[in-house]
């Protein structure tokens, strides 16, 4: 099966990083070499031409050595299996050992090679060389790597080396002076030079970048060694741009990272060509002897196992049979060969086996089945059989095997399951314990019927991770996950055990204990999970009983009555903080396991309490005195009862005691103030009933200040409205006395027409204006008549809310002009009442006055409204408001108590609103609500019978 790239370290296949890492330690020494020679002060030479000439020689006589041998290595290693590119590199260094080989001749201070040796003429091959190396490891860097489609290519390739090395030669050893200047003493290099180095360095830069990007995926060729020679090619030629003498160190440099980058080459190579095909062969020899080692060990291991192997061909004819065959069927040592395969088998399993499994298996490559084997003694044995066919390369069938188990007691086995498997599922049913299975290796899920009630699951819904996670409740979530984890650590011991809650999906919440235990195969960290397998149990009920239990011994222990339980004969086994206050202890060991009798005075009264318990009786009270431990007494209540076991036997006793030391100090005190109780009550009372008649008395006189307030307001009213009417009537009067005096003038002289005429329009125009004037004030006056009627007494009648309105309004209308403040009306008209129009009038008097005087203080006046709507058939609901101060909230609760008032000491009696809830919620028979904000004002809102109570007489108001 072919193995998809796996991608590391960005876009470097995974095959690579091992080696990479390796070379690039080796290239950042190399790296870090290059910067320290071109950061540090570079010396101008090491000791001239003479000293360094011989050092020169050995490093070029080296790296010929070298390039000789990539070319002798990667030549004759050819085959039609490498790729070509080998020979193409080993044909171009052939170039270079040649070139390099010239140049070492060709170096200053060296004998004539042809001509005079000189800078020039060393560097004109240098370059060469450079430039075929460069371009040769680029061209097999982006070359397809395979091998030459003809044998010949290779002597092609060798033969334009050499052409290309044959024209350098001509051109620099004849025809010098046709190649750019390279050096120039004592300048040093030329700018043809440094762009040529330049160039250089970007050819092996491009071949370093394109084995790169091979690099992601798997190659046939050693791409980091290419990888780090063209590196150090790069690096060496950086050298060669900075030295400005032949002789310096720079120089000496790049001659050395030369020599190593040739090296990096015929390593890369020499393993390609070489290396790898005796460690092929090496490989493919151990993997023989492996292979033979493996069909040793099958050998031995088919011998040696006890299921039945047999190796037939393609018509059923035995070729082999293990041990364990051989000694079924009786067969010993004797030759397999005549005998057949059905031959094993009852006459049943021959025909399963021929007419089903041979066509299945060379049909499909596999069959298996349930069959049996005949002894030697003829018993049939049955066994679970697997039938193969081996197919050769050209697909036929080679030979048929197959393999048989005795399954007599994996049967009896699986029977014996079975019935443990039902009596486990019987067990989890009557404990109702979910059982769940997880295979991770499927990612499979299975749940018990009991597991998916549990988490109200239908039985034919798939189970998830998904669905499982999203009945957890929120506030497990990260307990849970955190358990999961450490359940799943391959170096844990994969146990789970968590308390934890659900939503089931008709939204019920339960609480469940989950414990389970992953299975783990494998070692160190190749180990990991392959299922978990557990039990849940739904502990609702059981948490709450322990929760009421637990509130129950909270109760008893945080108890104010002391409390104790004791055995049958008395001892007591657990008592609360209550009963060691109360008996004076510290601990309660100073109490458990004490027989009770120790803590009273009288000991045989706790024997004849245990006695009555004993004897039939469900409960027992008493009073007893009890004995502290510093020797004081104390006056206890006790009950006592019986605690009996499911089939009613009794099992220990429950006390509970109360201190009741100062409820017997207080009867005794009582008993004796009964003796004196009667004179000092009669003479409380008589007190009390004098204080009452005086209080009565105030409020009475209260009461008359303030409707007589209200009334001298009415009478302010009165004289203030008809001053209007009748001061009109006056002046009309005298304009009329003016005018009949000018008429009597006019007479005297002779009457004329004309006087006539004005005289009797005047009058016309008078009468008119006397009369509308009178006929207003006699309105007001019968209006005032009725209002101060109604004030006046409890006279019930039929009228318009409106009206009490626009008399109360008419009345308070000084009152409102002086202090500023508008009165608005939004009283319907048709609105009648069959009831007591004074007190309404008096409730909306005192409201409105209550709001001039208190609503607008410290801010401009504002406005007053009352309105009224029928809220039933039989009730209406007046609202009176203003948009002023408002009342605090604390002082809501109080505003309609007698005598409560903001304004105490500064006019104000506190019984207007109290006068007002009491007309309202009496006489009226409605009822009266105010809500206020501060700073947004107050409504009181008052709900009305349209009819009200009968009344027994009508008397005066407040009489």
């Amino acid at each position: 099966m072919s193995r998809s790239p796996i991608h590391h370290h960005g876009t470097i296949h995974a095959v690579h990083p091992a080696q990479l890492r390796k070379a690039g330690v080796l290239l950042a020494l190399l790296a870090l070499g290059l910067l320290l020679a071109w950061a540090l002060p570079a010396p101008h030479s090491v000791s001239g031409i003479s000293g360094y000439e011989p050092l020169h020689t050995l490093l070029e006589t080296i790296a010929v050595i070298v390039a000789v041998m990539v070319f002798s290595v990667g030549w004759h290693a050819h085959s039609r299996e490498l790729p070509g590119n080998f020979v193409l590199l080993a044909c171009a260094f052939m170039g270079v050992a040649l070139l390099d080989f010239s140049h070492a001749l060709s170096f200053a201070g060296m004998p004539a090679y042809v001509t005079p040796s000189d800078p020039e003429k060393a560097i004109n091959f240098w370059l060469a060389a450079r430039a075929v190396a460069a371009v040769a490891l680029l061209v097999a860097a982006a070359a397809p790597w395979r091998p030459f489609a003809h044998g010949s290519t290779r002597y092609a390739c060798l033969a334009g080396v050499l052409a290309v090395t044959a024209l350098a030669h001509w051109l620099f050893l004849f025809h010098p002076g046709s190649v750019p200047r390279t050096f120039m003493p004592p300048q040093g290099l030329t700018p043809f030079k440094i762009a040529a180095e330049d160039l250089l360095i970007a050819l092996n830069g491009l071949a370093a970048v394109v084995l790169g990007l091979r690099m992601r995926k798997p190659q046939p060729f050693n791409a980091t060694a290419l990888f780090v020679a063209v590196c150090t090619m790069a690096m060496s030629e950086v050298f060669f741009t900075l030295y400005a003498s032949v002789s310096d160190v720079y120089n000496l440099m790049g001659h050395l990272y030369k020599v190593l980058a040739y090296l990096f080459l015929y390593r890369a190579i020499f393993v390609e060509t070489v290396e790898r095909p005796h460690r092929l062969l090496s490989e493919q020899i151990a993997q023989r002897r492996q292979v033979e080692s493996e069909r040793d060990r099958m050998v031995a291991v088919l011998e040696s196992t006890t299921d039945f192997v047999g190796i037939g061909d393609a018509t059923g004819q035995v070729q082999y049979l293990n041990h364990a065959a051989r000694e079924l069927r009786g067969v010993g040592d004797r030759p397999v060969a005549e005998l057949q395969i059905p031959s094993f088998h009852p006459e049943w399993a021959a025909a399963k086996v021929v007419g089903e499994g041979i066509p299945t298996a060379l049909r499909d490559g596999a069959w298996s089945g349930e069959t049996a084997w005949l002894g030697a003694d003829g018993r049939e044995i049955p066994v679970s059989q697997v039938i193969m066919a081996h197919k050769n390369a050209a697909g036929d069938t080679a030979f048929i095997s197959t393999i048989a188990r005795d399954v007599t007691l994996a049967r009896q086995a699986q029977d014996a399951l079975r019935v443990s498997e039902q009596r486990l599922q019987q067990a989890t049913r009557a404990a109702n314990i979910g059982i769940f299975d997880h295979d991770h290796m499927t990612d499979t899920i299975y749940w018990s019927s009991e597991q998916r009630q549990h988490y109200g699951f239908s039985p034919d819904e798939r189970v998830t991770l998904a669905a499982f996670l999203a009945c957890l409740h929120p506030d497990d979530l990260d307990r849970i996950a955190t358990a999961v984890q450490r359940a799943h650590d391959p170096s844990g011991d994969g146990l789970f055990d968590v308390e934890h809650r659900i939503i089931r999906r008709d939204g019920a919440v339960r609480d469940l204990t989950t414990r389970s235990k992953t299975m783990f195969v494998g070692v160190g960290e190749q180990r990991h999970k392959v299922r978990t397998v557990g039990a849940v149990l739904d502990v609702t009920e059981r948490k709450a009983a322990q929760q009421a239990l637990r509130l129950r011994d909270e109760a008893l222990q945080n108890s104010l009555n002391a409390i104790a339980m004791s055995d049958m004969q008395g001892r007591l086994t657990y008592v609360n903080d209550a009963f060691l206050q109360l008996w004076g202890l510290a601990h309660a060991d100073e109490a458990l396991g004490r027989p009770a009798e120790a803590f009273w005075q009288d000991p045989s009264q706790a024997h004849k309490i245990i006695e009555r318990l004993a004897t039939g009786s469900s409960n027992v009270r008493d009073e007893l005195v009890g004995l502290r431990r510093d020797g004081s007494t104390v006056d206890v209540a006790l009950w006592a009862s019986l605690a009996a076991g499911p089939n009613g036997e009794p099992l220990g006793l429950i006390s509970s005691f109360l201190d009741i030391t100062e409820r017997k100090r207080a009867e005794a005190e009582l008993q004796q103030l009964n003796a004196t109780l009667e004179a000092r009550v009669q003479a409380r009372t008589s007190e009390l009933e004098s204080a009452l008649t005086g209080l009565r008395q105030a409020q009475g006189e209260l009461v008359r200040t303030e409707t007589m307030a209200s009334l001298g307001s009415l009478v302010a009213g009165v004289a203030h409205e008809l001053n209007t009417p009748i001061g009109n009537a006056v002046m009309v009067a005298s304009t009329l006395s003016g005018r009949q005096r000018e008429f009597e003038a006019s007479m005297a002289s002779g009457l004329r027409r004309s006087a006539l005429e004005g005289f009797l329009n005047t009058t016309r125009e008078v009468s008119d204006v006397l009369e509308r004037n009178l006929q207003r004030a006699a309105e007001l006056i019968g209006s005032f008549k009725q209002l101060a009627v109604d004030q006046s007494s409890y006279q019930r009648r039929e009228f318009e809310v409106s009206e009490v309105v626009q008399e109360i309004a008419l009345a308070l209308s000084p009152t409102l002009r002086r202090s500023r403040v508008q009165l608005i009306d939004d009283t319907p008209v048709g609105l009648r009442m069959d009831s007591y129009p004074g007190p309404l009038g008096q409730v909306f008097v005192n409201l409105v006055n209550n709001a001039v005087v208190h609503a607008f203080e410290g801010r401009p006046p504002g406005t007053v409204r009352i309105a009224a709507e029928r809220v039933a058939s039989d009730r209406l609901r007046l609202v009176i408001g203003d948009n002023g101060n408002g009342i605090g909230r604390e002082h809501l609760k109080q505003i309609f108590d007698p005598f409560f008032t903001t304004k105490l000491g500064q006019g104000g009696s506190g019984m207007g609103l109290h006068i007002v809830y009491t007309l309202v919620t009496g006489l009226l028979g409605g009822r009266i609500d105010v809500a206020s904000q501060p700073g947004q004002g107050t409504e009181f809102h008052i709900e009305l019978p349209l009819r009200a109570p009968d009344a027994l007489v009508d008397k005066p108001v407040y009489a």
